[in-house]
């Protein structure tokens, strides 16, 4: 493909939690594996003008440098509650001759400036607007989209603002495992107690369980009517001796009142996980790491605290149809 002399901008946004940025962060690493001959950015706007979580953690906790757009827009200028209009302002005032696609949820739409002038650009922002689908996807009840990131999305001749990535699976990562796990590496505890319960996971047939409400139960809430939980669990107990199960939660007063919901009982060994709070929430993470089996909820967070782990030989339970490559599935 045929590049303009001047190259386009690729830029991944960076939004929401620390499960979530890390998706989006494992995608810019794969787009500059993909995308030489492009200038590849990431987009932190979103946290400017938004509270979310703990904010943008990925250079707090890993220490992660990446060429950002944001840091290129005009301090002075007032927030602008859409980061990706802040985006194509942007790249209209570097290249108004240029057409700028914007990739979101498996379909992409082209933008073409209308401005006369560039000077234009400090009143008003006038975009002539055409959609057009690569792709009409389909979606199960509870599944996923199919193959949302095409390799040609990668070489796309225009400016292009990757939005709303959040698709963790080994299907788009395999390649830059290795890359990725070196650029998620988390520091060393330096309290007791989380480096106790490494220790202790890693010496026991540890299980994670993880149980995402709060904020999700939209996407989560189905688990407990179809009984997934009690599936795994069940599953677990009968594939593993002696398991000792960990539970991760953003509700852990509702798991200890409904832990039969969960498919277990009051002679299981269980450990509530309840002393990471705040700024330091990543170690929840982090201790998942050290498990030797997990029980996912429908939550990147879940995901990662699978996919950094060093163990090779493990059960890992998912709801069916989210997780790619996940081995063992259940409703």
């Amino acid at each position: 493909m045929e590049y303009h002399e001047k190259k386009h901008y690729y830029v991944v946004t960076i939004a929401g939690g620390l499960g979530s940025q890390m998706a989006k962060y494992a995608f810019y690493l794969l787009l500059n594996k993909k995308s030489k001959n492009t200038i590849n950015m990431i987009d932190t706007y979103f946290y400017q003008y938004q509270e979310a979580w703990n904010g943008y953690e990925l250079n707090r906790i890993f220490g992660i440098e990446a060429p950002d757009i944001s840091k290129l827009y005009d301090a002075d200028a007032p927030l602008v509650h859409d980061y990706f209009k802040k985006a194509a302002e942007f790249f209209i005032k570097e290249q108004p001759e240029e057409e700028i696609i914007r990739v979101s949820r498996g379909e992409y739409t082209y933008y073409n400036s209308s401005l006369a002038s560039v000077k234009k650009i400090r009143d008003k922002v006038l975009f002539k607007l055409r959609y057009e689908y690569m792709t009409r996807f389909v979606t199960k009840k509870y599944g996923y989209i199919n193959d949302r990131y095409k390799n040609n999305w990668y070489h796309l001749n225009a400016n292009v603002y990757y939005d709303e990535f959040n698709y963790t699976s080994d299907k788009y990562f395999r390649e830059i495992k290795d890359e990725i796990v070196n650029a998620f590496k988390f520091p060393n505890f330096t309290d007791e107690v989380n480096q106790f319960y490494k220790e202790k996971m890693l010496s026991e047939e540890s299980v994670v369980l993880h149980v995402r409400r709060s904020d999700h139960m939209y996407d989560n809430g189905f688990l407990y009517e179809d009984n997934y939980y009690q599936k795994a669990v069940e599953y677990i107990k009968e594939n593993v001796s002696n398991p000792v199960f960990y539970i991760f939660s953003d509700e852990l007063e509702w798991c200890n009142n409904h832990i039969g919901e969960l498919g277990l009982q009051e002679s299981d060994k269980v450990f509530f996980v309840d002393w990471n709070h705040g700024m330091e929430s990543f170690r929840d993470m982090q201790l998942m790491t050290y498990a030797k089996h997990n029980i996912l909820a429908i939550s990147s967070f879940s995901w990662w605290g699978y996919y950094l782990s060093k163990r090779t030989k493990k059960i890992v339970c998912a709801p069916k149809g989210f997780w790619l490559g996940v081995e063992n599935n259940f409703y």
